[in-house]
C-alpha cells in the first residue's frame, strides 16, 4: 500500500501561522522552539486559537527542554522531543499521529 504524504515548510512561526490559516487542516505539525520572529511555544499558543487546529498533534523539538517543562502540562496533544533526538522514536510518533 502506497501512502502519499504532502509536506509544507515554514522558516519561522509567523510563516507557519500563515500556512495554517491558508490550509484548513494538517494531520501533524512539527515545530522547533528557537525560531526567528515567533518561537515554537508562541506558535503553538496562536495555533490553538484556530478552531481547526485545537486538537492537531504537534511534535515540538527543543534543546531547551528544562525551560519548557513548566509549560508542557498546558500544551494539549503536544509531544516534546529533546535535542539531539532518536530518529526511530520520531518515526514511531509520526506513524502514530498519522495513524499509519
Amino acid at each position: 500500500m502506497d501512502i502519499l504524504i504532502e509536506v509544507h515548510s515554514a522558516t519561522n512561526g509567523l510563516e507557519g501561522l500563515t500556512l495554517t490559516n491558508a490550509v484548513p487542516n494538517y494531520d501533524l505539525i512539527i515545530t522547533d522552539f528557537k525560531m526567528p520572529k515567533m518561537n515554537g511555544l508562541e506558535f503553538i499558543q496562536k495555533l490553538r486559537e484556530n478552531h481547526n487546529y485545537r486538537q492537531t498533534p504537534v511534535m515540538f523539538f527543543t534543546g531547551y527542554l528544562p525551560e519548557l517543562k513548566e509549560h508542557a502540562g498546558n500544551l494539549e496533544n503536544v509531544f516534546l522531543f529533546d535535542k539531539p533526538f532518536i530518529s526511530d522514536k520520531i518515526k514511531t510518533n509520526i506513524k502514530m499521529c498519522l495513524k499509519l
